[in-house]
């Protein structure tokens, strides 16, 4: 028996969710797309519009956030349709300003029909244009007209809702849904569903499922461990052709792998919850996290700036190891897909969607220079290197392995020798000048691995360690 499926999701969500400078408006968005694609949602919807007769939500497909996947009733191409433009209306009702895609698959099950590879067919629903002339534009995201006037924190910092200062701006039908939708950590209400899904996990495990999440890059640049509390580091990871292990996975396992895309969603879930655990500290409250979204192996968070690397780290060897375990006998012989990463650093004051387009070209690099064959991350500093990436290459998570006990020497070094040795090492001196400076200070063995390794120069290196707790 032969059966349809129709999938309808958010397309370029982070650029989507990245719309607004504030950290603000980006969980409003978050809580907005986690609301339209929750599966009681689209239960209601199905009912409300008459549609339970055509159309029952897919339970192969998993509850992924931005995504709504439903098994149809029936192989008819007009009520197919009408279906589809339901849902298509839904979300645009929901999310004003985000850009969609609906896809439709056949096959005896919902693992038959994705192992085809392409879909049967495809729609693309792009984001509205504003019209002209825009009238004051939006105080957010200054890209469509202001439509109503709303109080809104007059600081990003102002996280407790009592106390906080407001001020009346105008903002466009998008925005004045996020700003609705924001909510406040610390109160727990209005929770993004990363927030919400992540108490769940630490609550399955006996811990408590209040879990207090900073609400803004100040309060979670206060939790940096490091000299100086005014830094975070941004972090998307996508696994490594997972695509590809999708379809091998099903032709090892025909039988067995329909629900394949929500394991590989729960091994991501755990593998953050491990990297989490990494860099908490039981004396701290809140956790030192906010998660902007995490959806199928789609992960893009903040942490404090010197958590970036073990964070990022163990991220990726967890999100290998837990597939594994997630998906048992159904692997074979396969070896899971690895994970790569982007990483910025930036001040606290950066605005959001500055630093989420460069952690995403980052991770692009570090995907596009080891082919996706190995975990790799690529990393920029954008106080101490400027808002545009360096040609630094990738380094694969081997290599800073190999490299992390030297790290962690190099680190030991006084502030005030790290630097001398940057300028040096940067092209200040030539390389007898160096040697000189190395010998007389007695600093060769701190840095020689550096001189010769193939993935980490000796300047990259100094600038990692201004990060770094080891």
């Amino acid at each position: 028996m032969t059966i349809t499926y129709l999938d309808v999701a958010v397309v370029h969500i982070q650029s989507w969710l990245s719309r607004t400078p504030l950290l603000r408006g980006r969980r409003g968005a978050s809580a907005m797309v986690g609301e339209a694609t929750k599966r009681a949602t689209v239960d209601q919807l199905l009912s409300t519009r008459q549609l339970t007769a055509l159309a029952e939500w897919n339970e192969a497909a998993g509850e992924v956030d931005g995504v709504i996947s439903l098994r149809l009733h029936t192989d008819d191409a007009g009520d197919r349709e009408r279906v589809e433009r339901d849902i298509v209306r839904h979300l645009r009702e929901s999310l004003p300003a985000a850009s969609f895609r609906s896809q439709w698959w056949s096959g005896e099950s919902y693992a038959h029909a994705l192992s085809e590879g392409s879909p049967a067919g495809e729609r693309r629903w792009p984001e509205l244009v504003a019209e002209w002339p825009p009238g004051w534009p939006c105080a957010w995201c200054q890209r469509w007209p202001a439509t109503d006037e709303l109080p809104v924190p007059l600081h990003e910092q102002d996280n407790d809702e009592s106390q906080q200062q407001t001020q009346r701006r105008g903002l466009c039908a998008d925005c004045v849904r996020r700003a609705k939708a924001a909510g406040y950590a610390t109160s727990h209400g209005k929770q993004p569903p990363a927030e919400r899904r992540l108490a769940e996990y630490l609550d399955s495990r006996g811990d408590d499922g209040d879990i207090d999440v900073p609400d803004t890059f100040e309060a979670l640049a206060l939790l940096d461990r490091g000299e100086d509390r005014t830094h975070v580091a941004t972090i998307a990871a996508d696994g490594n052709g997972l695509g590809d292990f999708m379809r091998r996975v099903r032709d090892h396992a025909p039988t067995d792998s329909g629900d394949l895309p929500r394991r590989i969603n729960q091994a991501t879930w755990r593998a953050l919850v491990d990297a989490i655990d990494a860099v908490s500290r039981p004396e701290v409250k809140q956790l030192p996290l906010v998660p902007h979204f995490i959806g199928g192996d789609d992960v893009l968070v903040s942490v404090p700036a010197h958590d970036a690397w073990r964070f990022t780290c163990r991220l990726q060897e967890r999100f290998t190891d837990r597939l594994r375990a997630e998906l048992g006998e159904m692997v074979g012989n396969l070896d899971p897909p690895t994970m790569s990463a982007g990483v910025v650093i930036h001040h606290r004051t950066v605005p959001i969607f500055v630093v989420v387009e460069l952690a995403e070209a980052l991770l692009s690099r570090s995907k596009s220079e080891w082919r996706g064959e190995l975990a790799a991350l690529a990393w920029h500093d954008i106080t101490n290197e400027g808002p545009e990436p360096t040609r630094r290459g990738s380094i694969s998570l081997d290599g800073l392995r190999t490299h992390w006990e030297e790290l962690n020497q190099l680190r030991s070094l006084p502030a005030s020798a790290r630097h001398r040795l940057v300028r040096l090492a940067a092209g200040e001196a030539d390389a007898a000048e160096l040697d000189e400076h190395l010998d007389r200070l007695q600093l060769r063995d701190y840095v020689e691995p550096f001189l010769r390794s193939d993935q980490i120069n000796l300047v990259d290196a100094l600038r990692m360690v201004r990060w770094w707790l080891g």
